[in-house]
């Protein structure tokens, strides 16, 4: 910040403005109307489709409010007698104009017009406000002038220092932003006058450009503070923050800067930094999604790890933004609920506008960060103070994918979600949760808050869509922020909606079809049909979006305007810079970056006590610098949390191939484990990854160093682990079952080097998977029956155990699962139960009979005649139940399948 000083100017300047007419108010308005002056006494307003030509002097007065509409022109003409002129002497003015609708100041050159605007005002009136002004062909130098001698007195005392500019300032409050000077007579704005230290007199000019004239002067400032005993220059009153002077290297003039060919700044003001581009551009935020943050040393950034919105912020300094002057960042704590986290945005902005001296900031607010602007502007905490708001792929409505994470912690598929995973079980592990799913129900609130809050579940045993809310996870906060009147007061900003759908039609989750959970815990609202089967469709049903985020969701909320865009939900940031830049200034002319590509990432996860550092093949380094090697030397991109977190990790994108040196120093004794996965993307978006593990003892202060190789398709450790689990199957066994048994599925695995991948283990029975923690017989043909399971260890071993048993059907164990078909619904009625029943206690008694006379003592001729007619009577009495099941009408609709085809081939075994 600089204080530019100059010899006393023109005290007498001062004296002009305030003894020049030294008459009660009413005379002063009369003079002012009899020399033809144009009088605002009362509040007036300037309309943008009404004509404001004047060839006379306007003056504002009697605390008058002189307001102008966005897109007005203000012009004034030639005047023989005295110069045409805006003069706000006892009142304000407020112009706020737009950037795509300014408010002009000009000089009707045809007719020789000259014109400037004179600031006077009574410091206790409200301040003055001029937005989006451009200020041009103002001002004058005598010789321009006819007739000068008739010029009110304080004309002609400025025109003898060489001219007049086209704003001059002698008392008052009046802040400029985001305006332009240009093509100015002689000089943009001078200021002069005595206040004391303790009045509220100021003149602020933020973000706005000076483009220069003839005389290159673009303030010349002569402002003095006194009290009882000293007079002395005071700067404080007269404020230039982050303009344009003309040149990068800001004005000239007094400020001692030799490299620059600025327009001069002279005389005392604070010079508080200047931009080094012309654009003219509210402060703009950059607000990322959910995992869009995270902490390096302890402070928030934008994503360090995948880097998503690198090439954005880039594009955006690129195209003439500055960092910490007209560009800032709003990483958080994307957990939190987003009602907290636009408290903290409510804050960030406030701050920013304090700095900036800017009254309104622009917002560029990516995924969910969309739906934190859009409560912030919706809700009672909203001051009135953002101008554009661009959401980019922002679930309006929800996303879908959200409902596979909320109900289960599943749901992870692209790089950037297998990424998420991990950090969520890395963090659910610090924190002392058994798994990914409980850890989100209890402490990233946010995901909850991204489920849709319409209908998106279909159900099977219904065969039909659920209705939302009923039987859903409910999303209060979606629900509140999509109440019409809410989304009305979007009104207040300019909001412009860009989405990203894809020319693939099937490209995103939209609908569900659920069944009943077969997974304890999880899946209350139901779980996606054959989910845990990759070789089906896992009960997801596709179609238009982002991959993330639903076409119907992304769209269904209007805003001022909608960009519609062929690109990923994750690459929405680099792929609409230019449609951002445009939006947000104007500009046309973008120049793209597109540096950013990480379809791999080395993922190195640590559990205590250490710290880490990392070397890579080529000696570049990331981590602690344990070994302190060259600063210089570091990974580029790679992102480390920091040795004094809870949840240590690092992570290497675009990682080479090779030996990697592990560095650990303990911090505590103890056992430790690293973690390492490799993610990677292949060209169509599709995920895998491979994963090693480092297990070792720490001792406080010593310093290990372990090796590992990173290959294309495996990561090998100093201690591979080639041995693959063990499977014990305890239940079913190899026998024979009844068809009414239940049979637990009881197995154990176990794995003495790396650990058994839970997520890679899978039940198959008959070849299907199988998901079930018991095996209902009922439910199987008879015959024999294979279950396998399949197993993988954490180096990436697997291994298969499997076993046979059969199902032999008798009469009693199907006139058990009569009841059993019955109680679950697959016979529809009673009398049809009853029926079965009957038949089956007939036959069951004549088998009693054909089994009490095999064991008979008597004579064999009259106990076989006897046994064959029974085992006739039998088999016919068995024939003609299948016949009923079959073909009988009022019996075979009333049994469903898979009873009727089990109940068909059970009977056939029974016969004699």
């Amino acid at each position: 910040m600089q204080k530019i000083k100059t010899n006393k100017f023109s005290v007498l300047l001062f004296l002009l403005v305030f003894f020049i007419l030294p008459l009660r108010e009413t005379s002063a308005e009369e003079w002012w109307e009899d020399q033809g002056y144009n009088v605002i006494n009362s509040d007036t307003t300037w309309k943008k489709e009404d004509t404001h030509f004047f060839n006379k002097k306007v003056v504002v007065v009697n605390g008058a409010k002189l307001t102008i509409e966005k897109g007005a022109t203000v012009k004034f003409g030639k005047n023989d007698i005295f110069l045409s002129s805006l003069d706000v002497i006892d009142g304000t003015i407020i112009a706020e104009g737009t950037r795509e609708e300014k408010i002009i100041f000009t000089a009707d050159e045809e007719d020789g017009g000259v014109f400037n605007i004179d600031f006077s005002n009574n410091p206790e009136r409200e301040a003055s406000f001029f937005r989006y002004v451009e200020i041009s062909n103002g001002g004058y130098i005598p010789q321009m002038v006819k007739n000068s001698r008739k010029i009110p007195f304080i004309h002609t005392a400025i025109a003898l220092e060489g001219g007049v500019p086209a704003f001059q300032y002698f008392s008052g409050k009046m802040h400029m932003e985001n305006c332009e000077f240009k093509n100015n007579i002689y000089g943009d704005i001078s200021a002069g006058g005595f206040f004391s230290f303790e009045n509220s007199d100021y003149l602020e000019i933020v973000n706005s450009n000076f483009n220069g004239d003839a005389s290159q002067l673009a303030i010349n400032s002569s402002i003095f503070c006194y009290n009882e005993e000293t007079e002395e220059e005071c700067p404080s009153k007269f404020i230039l923050k982050n303009n344009w002077y003309g040149d990068l290297n800001g004005p000239s003039g007094e400020v001692l800067n030799d490299e620059t060919n600025g327009v001069s700044v002279i005389g005392s003001v604070i010079l508080d930094s200047w931009r080094k581009s012309d654009l003219i551009a509210d402060p703009v935020i950059i607000i990322p999604g959910i995992t869009g943050s995270e902490k390096v040393s302890n402070k928030w950034k934008l994503d360090p790890i995948l880097h998503t919105y690198d090439d954005l912020v880039a594009s955006l300094e690129e195209n003439g933004y500055e960092k910490e002057k007209n560009l800032f960042e709003f990483p958080y704590e994307w957990r939190n609920e987003n009602s907290i986290t636009a408290q903290s945005l409510r804050e960030k902005i406030q701050t920013i506008l304090t700095e900036t001296k800017i009254s309104k900031a622009d917002i560029v607010a990516h995924s969910m960060g969309g739906l934190v602007a859009r409560y912030y502007v919706e809700n009672d905490i909203y001051e009135n103070n953002i101008d554009q708001l661009i959401t980019l792929g922002t679930p309006h409505r929800g996303s879908v994918k959200a409902y596979l994470r909320w109900e289960a912690g599943e749901g992870f598929f692209g790089i950037e979600e297998l990424i998420a995973k991990h950090h969520f079980e890395n963090e659910a592990y610090h924190k002392g949760y058994d798994n990914v799913f409980s850890y989100i129900q209890e402490k990233v609130l946010s995901v909850k808050e991204l489920l849709p809050d319409y209908d998106y579940l279909f159900g099977i045993a219904e065969n039909s869509m659920i209705n939302y809310p009923d039987n859903y996870p409910q999303n209060n906060f979606l629900e509140e922020l999509n109440e019409q009147g809410n989304i009305e007061k979007m009104e207040k900003v300019n909001w412009i909606n860009i989405i990203g759908n894809l020319e693939n039609e099937k490209s995103t989750i939209a609908k569900i079809r659920v069944v009943d959970s077969t997974v304890s815990d999880r899946w209350e609202h139901g779980m996606p049909e054959n989910f845990y089967n990759n070789e089906t469709d896992q009960g997801l049903e596709k179609s238009n979006g982002d991959e993330t985020v639903p076409l119907v969701s992304a769209e269904s909320v209007p805003a001022n305007k909608k960009i519609e865009l062929n690109s990923t939900h994750n690459n929405l940031p680099t792929f609409a810079q230019c449609e951002i830049l445009s939006e947000l200034t104007g500009k046309n002319d973008c120049s793209r970056v597109d540096k950013i590509h990480i379809p791999n990432i080395l993922i190195f996860n640590l559990f205590s006590p250490i710290d880490i550092q990392i070397i890579a093949p080529s000696g570049q380094w990331a981590g602690k610098n344990i070994n302190n090697l060259d600063e210089d030397e570091q990974i580029d991109g790679a992102y480390y949390t920091g040795y004094d977190t809870e949840n240590e990790f690092l992570t290497i994108p675009n990682p080479e191939n090779g030996e990697y040196k592990v560095i650990t120093e303990g911090t505590s004794n103890g056992e430790y484990k690293i973690e390492m996965a490799k993610i990677s993307e292949d060209e169509n978006g599709i995920a895998s990854e491979i994963s090693g593990e480092i297990i070792g003892t720490a001792e406080n202060g010593v310093q290990t160093e372990k090796t590992v190789e990173v290959l294309e398709e495996e990561i090998v450790t100093e201690e591979k682990d080639t041995v693959p689990a063990t499977i014990i199957i305890d239940s079913p066994q190899n026998k024979s079952y009844q068809s009414d048994e239940i049979v637990p599925l009881e197995f154990t695995t176990t794995d003495d080097s790396s650990g058994i991948d839970e997520e890679k283990t899978e039940i198959f029975l008959d070849g299907e998977i199988f998901s079930q923690d018991k095996i209902d017989m009922a439910y199987l043909t008879k015959g024999e029956h294979n279950l396998k399971i399949s197993a993988m260890d954490k180096a990436g071993n697997s291994t298969e155990e499997a076993i046979t048993f059969s199902i032999q059907p008798t009469i009693d164990s199907i006139m058990e699962n009569i009841d059993h078909y019955y109680a679950d619904k697959l016979i529809t009625e009673k009398a049809t139960k009853n029926y079965l029943d009957a038949k089956l206690k007939i036959i069951k008694m004549q088998k009693m009979f054909y089994e009490a006379i095999k064991v008979s003592p008597w004579p064999a001729n009259f106990k076989n005649r006897l046994l064959k007619n029974l085992a006739r009577n039998i088999n016919r009495e068995i024939e003609n139940l299948l016949d009923d099941i079959q073909n009988k009408k009022s019996i075979s609709k009333n049994i469903l399948e898979p009873a009727k085809s089990i109940l068909i081939g059970n009977l056939g075994e029974i016969g004699v």
